[in-house]
């Protein structure tokens, strides 16, 4: 039976989105102690700061909608009451 032996993450500060490199050499014969990659999962985070509280937020959203955040761009949103935004209620600063 397969079990996970690591989880592999990669995170960047700019919007090309990679997996991360994993050093496996396959196995010619499944035997104990192979290795393989298993599945692959991504998460598309935006992290948020809101310099007047200086608190950190962020929402995972999928790929399509992530991408529509650009870097440096300025957002409103609502913050429940244990201090999590409220990720739908995200809006553009307006100036």
């Amino acid at each position: 039976k397969w079990t996970t032996d690591r989880t592999e993450k990669e995170n960047g500060l700019d919007l090309s989105p990679r997996w991360p490199v994993v050093d496996i050499k396959p196995c010619t014969l499944v035997r104990l102690g192979c290795k393989r990659t298993g599945k692959k999962t991504q998460t598309y985070t935006v992290q948020f700061h809101n310099v007047e509280e200086k608190e950190n937020y962020q929402c995972d959203f999928s790929e399509s909608v992530w991408k529509t955040y650009a870097l440096g761009s300025e957002w409103t949103a609502d913050v429940n009451m244990l201090g999590s935004v409220k990720c739908d209620s995200l809006k553009p600063l307006s100036k």
